[in-house]
């Protein structure tokens, strides 16, 4: 699986490469001459390296020590964790809720909502 995410990242470097030389014209570089080809080759080539080296390390390593530290929590402290990322989202629904739509039996959360948005604000 890590080789593959290794290969998926140079690509993505690749890809990266490519359209900053095409639409952006980082490097500034002339397709006609030989040593416009070869510094494209590599440009490419290094956001090839650079891509294929860092994914991994955005990829594995932090969803290794989560998944590792979630592990060693108790079972108190995993279901207070659960409820305070609900509580959150729940929170967050509320303050992204479109105020004048708000359905009559859920207009007090709303305004409520609305208010302390604004306190913070």
């Amino acid at each position: 699986m890590t080789s593959f995410v290794r290969l998926f990242g140079g690509a993505l470097g690749v890809l990266i490469a490519i359209a900053l030389a095409s639409g952006a014209g980082i490097p500034p570089l002339d397709i006609g001459s030989l040593s416009g080809i070869i510094l494209l080759a590599g440009w490419i080539g290094a956001w090839f390296v650079i891509g294929f080296s860092i994914l991994p390390y955005v990829t594995f390593v932090p969803a290794r020590g989560l998944i590792r530290r979630v592990l060693d929590l108790s079972t108190g402290e995993f279901v207070s964790a659960v409820a305070g990322l609900l509580v959150g989202l729940l929170i967050g629904l509320l303050l992204g809720c479109r105020w004048p739509t708000c359905p009559n039996h859920t207009a007090g959360l709303c305004l409520s909502a609305r208010s302390s948005s604004r306190a913070w604000a």
